[in-house]
Protein backbone atom coordinates (compact mmCIF):
# COMPACT_ATOMS: atom_id res chain seq x y z
CA UNK A 1 0.00 0.00 0.00
CA UNK A 2 1.42 3.39 -0.99
CA UNK A 3 2.39 6.12 1.42
CA UNK A 4 -0.40 8.38 0.14
CA UNK A 5 -3.04 5.65 -0.15
CA UNK A 6 -5.50 7.20 2.32
CA UNK A 7 -5.14 10.67 0.84
CA UNK A 8 -6.55 9.55 -2.51
CA UNK A 9 -9.94 9.92 -0.84
CA UNK A 10 -9.60 13.50 0.47
CA UNK A 11 -12.06 15.01 -2.01
CA UNK A 12 -14.62 12.25 -1.46
CA UNK A 13 -14.24 12.72 2.29
CA UNK A 14 -14.70 16.49 1.95
CA UNK A 15 -17.97 15.86 0.11
CA UNK A 16 -19.03 13.52 2.91
CA UNK A 17 -18.15 16.12 5.54
CA UNK A 18 -20.04 18.92 3.81
CA UNK A 19 -23.06 16.65 3.52
CA UNK A 20 -23.25 15.68 7.19
CA UNK A 21 -22.57 19.30 8.16
CA UNK A 22 -25.57 20.38 6.04
CA UNK A 23 -27.82 17.79 7.70
CA UNK A 24 -26.56 18.61 11.19
CA UNK A 25 -27.00 22.37 10.68
CA UNK A 26 -30.74 21.92 10.17
CA UNK A 27 -31.35 19.34 12.85
CA UNK A 28 -28.86 19.38 15.71
CA UNK A 29 -27.91 22.58 17.46
CA UNK A 30 -24.63 22.29 19.30
CA UNK A 31 -21.73 23.93 17.50
CA UNK A 32 -19.29 23.72 20.43
CA UNK A 33 -15.69 23.10 19.46
CA UNK A 34 -14.52 19.76 20.84
CA UNK A 35 -10.90 20.05 19.73
CA UNK A 36 -8.88 22.62 17.84
CA UNK A 37 -5.69 23.01 15.86
CA UNK A 38 -4.85 26.72 16.31
CA UNK A 39 -2.62 26.91 13.23
CA UNK A 40 -2.38 24.40 10.38
CA UNK A 41 -0.14 25.33 7.44
CA UNK A 42 -1.89 25.37 4.07
CA UNK A 43 1.07 26.70 2.14
CA UNK A 44 4.04 28.99 2.84
CA UNK A 45 1.80 32.03 3.22
CA UNK A 46 -1.41 30.69 4.78
CA UNK A 47 -2.15 29.01 8.10
CA UNK A 48 -5.69 28.21 9.20
CA UNK A 49 -7.47 27.28 12.41
CA UNK A 50 -9.06 23.82 12.22
CA UNK A 51 -11.93 22.97 14.56
CA UNK A 52 -13.62 19.63 15.21
CA UNK A 53 -17.19 19.59 16.49
CA UNK A 54 -19.21 16.68 17.90
CA UNK A 55 -20.25 15.44 14.47
CA UNK A 56 -16.62 15.50 13.29
CA UNK A 57 -15.52 13.28 16.19
CA UNK A 58 -18.20 10.70 15.33
CA UNK A 59 -17.31 10.79 11.61
CA UNK A 60 -13.62 10.40 12.46
CA UNK A 61 -14.36 7.37 14.63
CA UNK A 62 -16.41 5.90 11.77
CA UNK A 63 -13.35 6.03 9.50
CA UNK A 64 -11.52 3.73 11.91
CA UNK A 65 -14.46 1.33 12.26
CA UNK A 66 -13.95 1.68 15.99
CA UNK A 67 -16.81 1.64 18.51
CA UNK A 68 -17.66 4.97 20.12
CA UNK A 69 -19.50 5.55 23.40
CA UNK A 70 -21.51 8.78 23.50
CA UNK A 71 -21.96 9.60 27.17
CA UNK A 72 -24.12 12.30 28.72
CA UNK A 73 -27.12 13.34 30.71
CA UNK A 74 -30.71 12.64 29.72
CA UNK A 75 -31.93 15.08 27.07
CA UNK A 76 -28.43 16.02 25.88
CA UNK A 77 -29.20 14.71 22.39
CA UNK A 78 -27.00 11.60 22.36
CA UNK A 79 -29.46 9.31 20.57
CA UNK A 80 -30.62 12.03 18.18
CA UNK A 81 -27.06 12.92 17.22
CA UNK A 82 -26.13 9.28 16.63
CA UNK A 83 -29.28 8.79 14.53
CA UNK A 84 -28.52 11.83 12.33
CA UNK A 85 -24.91 10.76 11.84
CA UNK A 86 -25.92 7.17 11.00
CA UNK A 87 -28.28 8.47 8.29
CA UNK A 88 -25.70 10.96 6.99
CA UNK A 89 -22.83 8.47 6.82
CA UNK A 90 -24.66 5.24 5.96
CA UNK A 91 -28.02 6.28 4.53
CA UNK A 92 -30.67 3.83 5.69
CA UNK A 93 -28.16 1.00 5.98
CA UNK A 94 -27.87 0.81 9.76
CA UNK A 95 -29.54 -0.97 12.65
CA UNK A 96 -30.72 0.44 15.96
CA UNK A 97 -31.64 -1.19 19.25
CA UNK A 98 -32.76 0.48 22.48
CA UNK A 99 -31.66 -1.58 25.44
CA UNK A 100 -33.86 -2.29 28.45
CA UNK A 101 -33.69 -4.89 31.24
CA UNK A 102 -35.93 -7.26 29.23
CA UNK A 103 -33.67 -7.46 26.18
CA UNK A 104 -32.19 -10.92 25.68
CA UNK A 105 -29.89 -12.68 23.24
CA UNK A 106 -33.01 -13.92 21.46
CA UNK A 107 -33.62 -10.35 20.29
CA UNK A 108 -30.53 -10.69 18.10
CA UNK A 109 -31.56 -13.98 16.46
CA UNK A 110 -33.66 -14.43 13.33
CA UNK A 111 -34.47 -18.17 13.51
CA UNK A 112 -35.76 -20.11 10.50
CA UNK A 113 -38.47 -21.97 12.41
CA UNK A 114 -39.68 -23.96 9.42
CA UNK A 115 -36.28 -25.59 9.05
CA UNK A 116 -35.88 -26.59 12.68
CA UNK A 117 -37.47 -30.05 12.41
CA UNK A 118 -35.67 -31.12 9.25
CA UNK A 119 -32.33 -29.37 9.84
CA UNK A 120 -29.25 -31.49 10.35
CA UNK A 121 -27.38 -28.78 12.26
CA UNK A 122 -28.08 -25.58 14.17
CA UNK A 123 -26.30 -23.59 11.47
CA UNK A 124 -29.22 -24.29 9.15
CA UNK A 125 -31.87 -22.58 11.24
CA UNK A 126 -30.08 -20.22 13.64
CA UNK A 127 -29.43 -16.96 11.80
CA UNK A 128 -28.38 -13.58 13.12
CA UNK A 129 -30.86 -10.72 13.20
CA UNK A 130 -30.32 -8.45 10.14
CA UNK A 131 -29.11 -5.73 12.53
CA UNK A 132 -25.89 -7.71 13.10
CA UNK A 133 -25.06 -7.59 9.39
CA UNK A 134 -25.30 -3.81 9.06
CA UNK A 135 -22.25 -1.56 8.56
CA UNK A 136 -23.49 0.63 11.42
CA UNK A 137 -25.27 -0.30 14.66
CA UNK A 138 -26.68 2.05 17.31
CA UNK A 139 -27.13 0.70 20.83
CA UNK A 140 -29.15 3.16 22.90
CA UNK A 141 -29.09 3.14 26.71
CA UNK A 142 -26.29 0.60 26.88
CA UNK A 143 -26.01 0.92 30.65
CA UNK A 144 -29.49 -0.59 31.00
CA UNK A 145 -28.04 -3.86 29.72
CA UNK A 146 -28.93 -6.92 31.82
CA UNK A 147 -25.74 -8.39 33.30
CA UNK A 148 -26.37 -11.69 31.50
CA UNK A 149 -26.19 -9.87 28.14
CA UNK A 150 -22.98 -7.91 28.75
CA UNK A 151 -20.79 -10.78 27.50
CA UNK A 152 -22.81 -10.85 24.29
CA UNK A 153 -22.24 -7.13 23.70
CA UNK A 154 -18.57 -7.58 24.52
CA UNK A 155 -18.38 -10.13 21.69
CA UNK A 156 -20.37 -7.83 19.41
CA UNK A 157 -17.81 -5.07 19.91
CA UNK A 158 -15.13 -7.58 18.94
CA UNK A 159 -17.15 -8.17 15.72
CA UNK A 160 -17.77 -11.88 16.45
CA UNK A 161 -20.78 -13.30 18.31
CA UNK A 162 -21.96 -16.74 19.32
CA UNK A 163 -25.71 -17.28 19.07
CA UNK A 164 -26.77 -20.49 20.76
CA UNK A 165 -23.61 -22.29 19.71
CA UNK A 166 -23.31 -20.83 16.21
CA UNK A 167 -20.57 -18.29 15.43
CA UNK A 168 -21.19 -15.23 13.26
CA UNK A 169 -19.15 -12.24 12.13
CA UNK A 170 -20.71 -8.86 12.88
CA UNK A 171 -20.99 -6.20 10.22
CA UNK A 172 -20.89 -5.89 6.48
CA UNK A 173 -18.40 -8.09 4.65
CA UNK A 174 -15.82 -5.92 2.93
CA UNK A 175 -13.45 -8.05 0.84
CA UNK A 176 -11.72 -10.29 3.39
CA UNK A 177 -12.74 -8.18 6.38
CA UNK A 178 -15.91 -7.07 8.10
CA UNK A 179 -16.76 -3.41 8.65
CA UNK A 180 -19.09 -2.34 11.46
CA UNK A 181 -19.23 1.03 13.19
CA UNK A 182 -20.98 0.75 16.56
CA UNK A 183 -22.30 3.79 18.41
CA UNK A 184 -23.58 3.34 21.96
CA UNK A 185 -25.29 5.94 24.12
CA UNK A 186 -25.02 5.90 27.91
CA UNK A 187 -26.42 7.86 30.82
CA UNK A 188 -24.06 8.02 33.77
CA UNK A 189 -24.96 8.92 37.32
CA UNK A 190 -26.77 7.70 40.39
CA UNK A 191 -29.76 9.91 39.50
CA UNK A 192 -30.84 7.50 36.75
CA UNK A 193 -32.94 4.58 37.93
CA UNK A 194 -32.74 1.26 36.13
CA UNK A 195 -29.17 1.78 35.01
CA UNK A 196 -26.03 -0.06 36.09
CA UNK A 197 -22.31 0.35 35.67
CA UNK A 198 -21.13 -1.01 32.37
CA UNK A 199 -18.73 -3.92 32.87
CA UNK A 200 -15.13 -2.64 32.73
CA UNK A 201 -14.19 -5.16 30.03
CA UNK A 202 -17.16 -4.01 27.92
CA UNK A 203 -16.34 -0.34 28.48
CA UNK A 204 -12.75 -1.05 27.47
CA UNK A 205 -13.89 -2.25 24.04
CA UNK A 206 -15.01 1.26 23.08
CA UNK A 207 -12.08 2.87 21.31
CA UNK A 208 -13.40 6.41 21.76
CA UNK A 209 -15.51 7.97 24.50
CA UNK A 210 -17.30 11.25 23.81
CA UNK A 211 -18.53 12.97 26.98
CA UNK A 212 -21.17 15.16 25.40
CA UNK A 213 -21.90 17.22 28.55
CA UNK A 214 -18.39 18.66 28.32
CA UNK A 215 -19.43 20.56 25.21
CA UNK A 216 -22.69 22.37 25.91
CA UNK A 217 -21.04 25.78 25.64
CA UNK A 218 -20.17 27.30 22.28
CA UNK A 219 -16.48 28.13 22.67
CA UNK A 220 -16.81 30.89 20.07
CA UNK A 221 -18.40 32.94 22.83
CA UNK A 222 -21.91 32.73 21.40
CA UNK A 223 -23.95 31.57 24.38
CA UNK A 224 -27.34 31.95 22.76
CA UNK A 225 -26.72 31.24 19.05
CA UNK A 226 -27.39 27.50 19.20
CA UNK A 227 -30.45 27.97 21.41
CA UNK A 228 -32.01 30.62 19.18
CA UNK A 229 -31.36 28.49 16.12
CA UNK A 230 -32.95 25.48 17.80
CA UNK A 231 -36.05 27.47 18.80
CA UNK A 232 -36.46 29.10 15.39
CA UNK A 233 -35.71 26.10 13.17
CA UNK A 234 -38.02 23.19 12.51
CA UNK A 235 -36.02 19.95 12.27
CA UNK A 236 -35.94 18.63 8.72
CA UNK A 237 -36.67 14.95 9.21
CA UNK A 238 -37.19 14.44 5.49
CA UNK A 239 -33.62 15.57 4.88
CA UNK A 240 -32.33 13.07 7.46
CA UNK A 241 -34.32 10.16 6.05
CA UNK A 242 -33.37 10.94 2.43
CA UNK A 243 -29.61 10.49 2.96
CA UNK A 244 -27.90 7.93 0.74
CA UNK A 245 -24.72 7.71 2.79
CA UNK A 246 -21.03 7.36 1.96
CA UNK A 247 -20.35 3.70 2.69
CA UNK A 248 -17.85 3.20 -0.14
CA UNK A 249 -15.90 6.31 0.84
CA UNK A 250 -15.81 5.27 4.50
CA UNK A 251 -14.70 1.69 3.85
CA UNK A 252 -12.04 2.80 1.35
CA UNK A 253 -10.56 5.16 3.94
CA UNK A 254 -10.95 2.50 6.65
CA UNK A 255 -8.81 0.08 4.63
CA UNK A 256 -6.10 2.65 3.89
CA UNK A 257 -5.57 4.54 7.16
CA UNK A 258 -2.63 2.30 8.05
CA UNK A 259 -0.71 3.97 5.22
CA UNK A 260 -0.39 7.11 7.36
CA UNK A 261 2.91 6.89 9.23
CA UNK A 262 3.89 8.27 12.64
CA UNK A 263 6.76 10.66 13.29
CA UNK A 264 9.43 10.07 15.94
CA UNK A 265 7.75 12.26 18.57
CA UNK A 266 4.51 10.30 18.16
CA UNK A 267 6.36 7.06 18.86
CA UNK A 268 8.08 8.68 21.83
CA UNK A 269 4.71 9.78 23.19
CA UNK A 270 3.48 6.17 23.03
CA UNK A 271 6.67 4.93 24.66
CA UNK A 272 6.28 7.47 27.47
CA UNK A 273 2.78 6.12 28.15
CA UNK A 274 4.23 2.61 28.04
CA UNK A 275 6.81 3.53 30.70
CA UNK A 276 4.40 5.39 32.94
CA UNK A 277 4.14 2.55 35.50
CA UNK A 278 7.88 2.64 36.16
CA UNK A 279 8.61 2.99 39.87
CA UNK A 280 12.14 3.40 41.23
CA UNK A 281 11.08 2.07 44.65
CA UNK A 282 9.18 -1.00 43.49
CA UNK A 283 10.82 -4.42 43.74
CA UNK A 284 9.37 -5.19 40.31
CA UNK A 285 10.18 -1.69 38.93
CA UNK A 286 6.42 -1.24 38.35
CA UNK A 287 3.92 0.58 40.55
CA UNK A 288 1.22 -1.79 39.24
CA UNK A 289 2.47 -4.53 41.58
CA UNK A 290 2.01 -2.30 44.65
CA UNK A 291 -1.39 -2.01 46.41
CA UNK A 292 -2.64 1.63 46.38
CA UNK A 293 -2.49 1.99 50.17
CA UNK A 294 1.12 0.79 50.21
CA UNK A 295 1.98 2.99 47.22
CA UNK A 296 1.03 6.11 49.19
CA UNK A 297 3.56 5.20 51.89
CA UNK A 298 6.20 4.25 49.35
CA UNK A 299 5.86 7.57 47.53
CA UNK A 300 6.43 9.69 50.64
CA UNK A 301 9.77 11.39 50.22
CA UNK A 302 10.29 10.14 46.66
CA UNK A 303 11.77 12.89 44.49
CA UNK A 304 9.55 11.88 41.57
CA UNK A 305 6.26 11.63 43.47
CA UNK A 306 5.39 15.30 43.08
CA UNK A 307 5.99 15.45 39.34
CA UNK A 308 3.17 17.47 37.77
CA UNK A 309 0.21 17.32 40.16
CA UNK A 310 1.50 14.12 41.74
CA UNK A 311 0.42 12.13 38.68
CA UNK A 312 3.11 9.46 39.14
CA UNK A 313 1.13 7.47 41.74
CA UNK A 314 -2.34 8.40 40.48
CA UNK A 315 -2.22 7.77 36.71
CA UNK A 316 -1.47 4.32 35.31
CA UNK A 317 -0.31 2.86 32.02
CA UNK A 318 -3.26 2.27 29.67
CA UNK A 319 -4.23 -1.17 28.42
CA UNK A 320 -2.56 -2.66 25.35
CA UNK A 321 -5.84 -2.26 23.48
CA UNK A 322 -5.67 1.48 24.18
CA UNK A 323 -2.38 1.89 22.33
CA UNK A 324 -3.77 0.55 19.05
CA UNK A 325 -6.91 2.66 19.55
CA UNK A 326 -4.82 5.81 20.04
CA UNK A 327 -2.82 5.14 16.87
CA UNK A 328 -5.94 4.38 14.83
CA UNK A 329 -7.83 7.46 16.06
CA UNK A 330 -4.77 9.71 15.63
CA UNK A 331 -4.42 8.56 12.01
CA UNK A 332 -8.09 9.32 11.38
CA UNK A 333 -7.74 12.74 13.05
CA UNK A 334 -4.72 13.47 10.84
CA UNK A 335 -6.73 12.47 7.77
CA UNK A 336 -9.76 14.59 8.74
CA UNK A 337 -7.51 17.56 9.43
CA UNK A 338 -6.32 17.33 5.82
CA UNK A 339 -9.94 17.00 4.67
CA UNK A 340 -10.71 20.30 6.40
CA UNK A 341 -7.67 21.94 4.80
CA UNK A 342 -8.63 20.83 1.28
CA UNK A 343 -12.20 21.95 1.88
CA UNK A 344 -11.01 25.37 3.07
CA UNK A 345 -8.81 25.73 -0.02
CA UNK A 346 -11.68 24.82 -2.35
CA UNK A 347 -14.03 27.33 -0.72
CA UNK A 348 -11.45 30.13 -0.67
CA UNK A 349 -9.91 29.57 -4.13
CA UNK A 350 -6.48 28.71 -2.70
CA UNK A 351 -4.35 26.65 -5.03
CA UNK A 352 -2.42 23.88 -3.27
CA UNK A 353 -0.73 20.84 -4.80
CA UNK A 354 -1.97 18.16 -2.41
CA UNK A 355 -0.01 15.48 -4.26
CA UNK A 356 3.14 16.90 -2.66
CA UNK A 357 1.70 16.86 0.85
CA UNK A 358 2.64 13.72 2.78
CA UNK A 359 1.05 14.26 6.18
CA UNK A 360 2.16 12.05 9.04
CA UNK A 361 0.82 11.67 12.55
CA UNK A 362 2.62 14.28 14.63
CA UNK A 363 2.89 14.79 18.37
CA UNK A 364 0.07 17.36 18.20
CA UNK A 365 -2.18 14.81 16.48
CA UNK A 366 -1.42 12.33 19.26
CA UNK A 367 -2.15 14.91 21.96
CA UNK A 368 -5.51 15.69 20.40
CA UNK A 369 -6.54 12.06 19.83
CA UNK A 370 -5.23 10.36 22.97
CA UNK A 371 -7.53 11.84 25.66
CA UNK A 372 -10.65 10.53 23.90
CA UNK A 373 -9.20 7.04 24.25
CA UNK A 374 -7.36 7.32 27.56
CA UNK A 375 -10.32 8.68 29.53
CA UNK A 376 -12.03 5.30 29.37
CA UNK A 377 -9.00 3.01 29.25
CA UNK A 378 -6.59 4.35 31.84
CA UNK A 379 -6.88 3.72 35.55
CA UNK A 380 -6.80 6.96 37.52
CA UNK A 381 -7.29 7.70 41.20
CA UNK A 382 -10.85 9.20 41.34
CA UNK A 383 -9.93 11.43 44.29
CA UNK A 384 -6.91 12.78 42.41
CA UNK A 385 -9.09 13.50 39.36
CA UNK A 386 -11.57 15.26 41.66
CA UNK A 387 -8.96 17.30 43.51
CA UNK A 388 -7.05 18.48 40.44
CA UNK A 389 -9.49 18.30 37.51
CA UNK A 390 -12.98 18.82 38.97
CA UNK A 391 -13.65 15.11 38.45
CA UNK A 392 -13.26 15.36 34.66
CA UNK A 393 -11.19 12.47 33.26
CA UNK A 394 -10.91 14.02 29.79
CA UNK A 395 -9.30 17.16 31.23
CA UNK A 396 -7.02 15.03 33.42
CA UNK A 397 -5.83 13.11 30.35
CA UNK A 398 -5.37 16.29 28.32
CA UNK A 399 -3.24 17.80 31.08
CA UNK A 400 -1.06 14.70 31.44
CA UNK A 401 -0.63 14.53 27.66
CA UNK A 402 0.52 18.16 27.61
CA UNK A 403 2.98 17.39 30.41
CA UNK A 404 4.36 14.51 28.33
CA UNK A 405 4.66 16.93 25.40
CA UNK A 406 6.82 19.25 27.51
CA UNK A 407 9.05 16.30 28.43
CA UNK A 408 9.41 15.32 24.77
CA UNK A 409 10.24 18.87 23.70
CA UNK A 410 12.92 19.04 26.39
CA UNK A 411 14.27 15.60 25.44
CA UNK A 412 14.71 16.73 21.83
CA UNK A 413 16.72 19.71 23.04
CA UNK A 414 18.83 17.54 25.34
CA UNK A 415 19.40 14.96 22.60
CA UNK A 416 21.09 17.65 20.54
CA UNK A 417 23.42 18.52 23.44
CA UNK A 418 24.68 15.02 24.27
CA UNK A 419 27.87 15.29 22.19
CA UNK A 420 28.57 18.84 23.27
CA UNK A 421 31.73 19.50 25.33
CA UNK A 422 30.29 22.71 26.74
CA UNK A 423 29.98 22.53 30.55
CA UNK A 424 26.51 24.11 30.58
CA UNK A 425 25.30 21.57 28.03
CA UNK A 426 26.82 18.70 30.01
CA UNK A 427 25.03 19.94 33.13
CA UNK A 428 21.68 20.05 31.34
CA UNK A 429 22.15 16.52 30.00
CA UNK A 430 23.11 15.23 33.45
CA UNK A 431 20.08 16.90 35.06
CA UNK A 432 17.74 15.42 32.46
CA UNK A 433 19.15 11.92 32.98
CA UNK A 434 18.24 12.18 36.66
CA UNK A 435 14.56 12.48 35.77
CA UNK A 436 12.43 9.38 36.35
CA UNK A 437 12.33 8.54 32.63
CA UNK A 438 15.27 10.65 31.45
CA UNK A 439 17.58 7.80 30.47
CA UNK A 440 14.75 5.79 28.90
CA UNK A 441 13.76 8.71 26.67
CA UNK A 442 17.30 9.48 25.52
CA UNK A 443 18.05 5.80 24.83
CA UNK A 444 14.87 5.54 22.77
CA UNK A 445 15.76 8.60 20.70
CA UNK A 446 19.26 7.29 20.08
CA UNK A 447 17.99 3.86 18.97
CA UNK A 448 15.20 5.33 16.84
CA UNK A 449 17.54 7.71 15.02
CA UNK A 450 20.01 4.86 14.41
CA UNK A 451 17.22 2.76 12.85
CA UNK A 452 16.23 5.69 10.65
Amino acid sequence: MGVNEAFKYLIDAASMMNNYKAVISQNYFNSSVVLCYPSVPVNKEVNIKVDFTLDDIIATAALTGSPIAIIGSSGSGKSYLSDIMAHSLFGGDFGEKTINPNVSQMDFVDPAYRKMLEAESKEEYIKPDPLLKKPCIILNELNRTPSILQNFFLAMLEKKVNLYGVNFDVGLKNNNDFYCFIMATLNEGAQYSGVSDVDLALRNRFSVELFIDNYDYNSNGDLTGDLIKMLSTKPNRNLINSQRGYLDTITNIFKSLDSISLDVDSYLFLEYLNWINKCVKSNTESKRSIPPAQLVKLCNGCEYAKDHNDFCRNFYKPSKRAFSSIISFARAITFMKEVKVIDYCAKNNISVDFSNRVPVVTLDDMLIAAPFVLAGKTEMNPKWVGDHYQGNKIYACQDICNFIKSEIIESNEISGLIKSEDNASKARVAAFKKKRLGNDILNFLEEFLEDE
